[in-house]
């Protein structure tokens, strides 16, 4: 008997033994020998995995385990329910017991083992001709542009060969008919990243050479400037992995006459002895964090700063040294939280 042989065999007694139709003498014989747990009650397996699975999404905030979780026990059971997805469409090879949907559907989980409705290209189309031919993008907050987002980054991975899945040429020539021809190409973020900078440029050059700031009202303004202080991070080697820097931007910003806009800001450190100057000088003022005055925002910014670092909010740790200085000036008081 080869192994393909023993597995059909053992699988038929298996179902023998849970519809209790195998004799006798191999049950006892198997129970003497120590491997009646070839026979296990599946069903009740799969049932009692269930109720782990179940207490931990409960945990979890309802949170559907995922497969590509970087944390072992949820990729763990993000592939069980994958696994059982797959049998209950007859694939795979695990059993699915309606038992265990009727689980998860009395914790209120009812399509947990149903796999989700394939994305038609005629969706994602019309959803592009709808919105002003834009093309979805798979950070966004709306669900639906998410979901259309994700779908096409897939596609051009599978156009790449980076997953084992088909790309499928019809998909193409259906985009390619709607007017819509590289959106399957490789992004060049390079390029992209040139065009927002002359975006940037641009606002710059109208506000007369202005540097713009986060802190700024006008929602541009601080999504400019938020860009730029990506840029210094990333070219520190610092911060998300997405964000990459690139020389050629840099230049581009240097040839319009901004050579250190990408350089970090590494301002002096602000010593506890020019805030209590400037107190003394202002009648004992304590600075405001939002006043217009730039170096009293700063000051007021940076007591701030020492108020939540003697709460523990911060990484780094408080310096008592800094609360007796101010102690003796007469502001004893300085750094402890506001009551609002």
């Amino acid at each position: 008997m080869n192994k393909i042989q023993f597995e059909q065999a053992l699988r038929q007694m298996r179902g023998k033994y849970r519809k209790d139709q195998l004799s006798a003498k191999i049950v006892n014989y198997c129970t003497q020998e120590g491997i009646l747990w070839l026979f296990n009650n599946y069903e009740q397996n799969s049932n009692k995995q269930a109720r782990i699975v179940i207490n931990w999404m409960k945990e979890h905030n309802d949170k559907v385990p995922n497969t590509t979780s970087k944390v072992p026990l949820e990729k763990r059971y993000g592939s069980w329910i994958q696994n059982l997805r797959k049998a209950k469409k007859g694939k795979g090879h695990k059993i699915f017991y309606p038992s265990t949907e009727k689980m998860f559907d009395e914790a209120g989980y009812h399509d947990i083992f149903n796999i989700k409705d394939t994305i038609k290209p005629e969706e994602v189309i019309n959803w592009m001709k709808e919105h002003n031919d834009k093309k979805p993008i798979a950070s966004s907050k709306d669900p639906l542009e998410k979901k259309y987002g994700r779908w096409i980054t897939c596609q051009r991975s599978n156009k790449n060969g980076t997953r084992d899945r088909q790309f499928y040429h019809s998909t193409k020539k259906m985009f390619d008919e709607a007017g819509y021809h590289d959106i399957f190409n490789n992004i060049d973020f390079e390029l992209r990243n040139k065009e927002y900078g002359k975006l940037v440029l641009v606002w710059m050059k109208e506000h007369n050479d202005k540097k713009p700031i986060t802190s700024s009202k006008d929602p541009l303004e601080k999504k400019y400037a938020i860009w730029i202080n990506i840029k210094r991070i990333a070219k520190k080697g610092k911060g998300n992995g997405g964000n990459i820097f690139y020389p050629s931007t840099e230049k581009m910003f240097t040839d319009a006459g901004y050579p250190d806009i990408f350089n970090s800001q590494d301002a002096a450190p602000i010593k506890p002895e020019e805030v209590i100057n400037w107190m003394k000088e202002h009648n004992d003022k304590v600075p405001r964090s939002w006043s217009k005055d730039t170096l009293e925002a700063k000051y007021g910014s940076w007591i701030n700063t020492q108020r939540s670092t003697k709460k523990g909010k911060r990484t780094y740790k408080f310096d008592t040294s800094t609360e007796k200085m101010f102690d003796e000036a007469g502001y004893p008081n300085i750094f402890q939280p506001r009551n609002l």
